[in-house]
């Protein structure tokens, strides 16, 4: 596993400056909501899909055939780097409710974490059985998928749940299991039809 992350780290070297600049705009003050939110969302989304069109560009599925990794494995490393490039910016925005407010809320970054890892588990399967470069090319689910969270996330502001204490671990613990129930939903579509 770890050589199968240094792999997608050497390929996505070139990109990493951006998905750093997008983490530290997520860092935007809470008056910015939306930009902060989206800054922190992207990243979990578009960091494995460019890495699957890496992938499906350079034939890389033919060559892991050979080697000895179970399907488990490479989409599972896909998952680790989604989920860690979700982590990374929602972190940052965590850190940023404390500069910028006296009583920081932690309910928004854990929700937009959630929010993250939900769409991770709509979205990794989808791709998996559509394959990489159809979802690039069209970038039309992509938009589809920021679009509709968006507008959860602004409905769920305007709702007194969004203020429970309670919510933001909540929504972490839902996002958290439903990113881990669609691995092997993804392994399957992997499997069945590599990208």
């Amino acid at each position: 596993m770890k050589a199968l992350l240094y792999k997608d780290l050497c390929v996505i070297r070139a990109d990493l400056g951006f998905l750093l600049i997008f983490c530290a705009l997520s860092m935007l003050p809470s008056g910015w909501f939306f930009f902060s939110w989206f800054f922190a969302v992207y990243p979990g989304l578009m960091l494995p899909l460019r890495l699957m069109g890496y992938d499906r560009a350079s034939r890389w599925d033919q060559l892991a055939a050979m080697l000895p990794y179970a399907p488990r494995d490479l989409v599972l490393s896909r998952y680790l780097l989604g989920w860690g490039a979700a982590v990374l910016p929602a972190g940052l925005l965590l850190v940023s409710r404390f500069f910028y407010s006296d009583s920081p809320d932690l309910t928004a970054p854990l929700c937009v974490l959630a929010f993250t890892l939900l769409i991770q588990a709509i979205f990794f399967p989808v791709v998996y059985h559509l394959g990489a470069d159809r979802i690039i090319s069209s970038g039309l689910l992509a938009v589809l998928v920021v679009a509709v969270t968006g507008a959860v996330v602004f409905q769920l502001l305007q709702t007194t749940l969004w203020t429970a204490p309670w919510a933001g671990p909540v929504c972490l613990a839902v996002g958290t299991g439903l990113s881990a129930a669609s691995v092997p939903l993804s392994v399957r579509q992997y499997a069945a039809n590599p990208c």
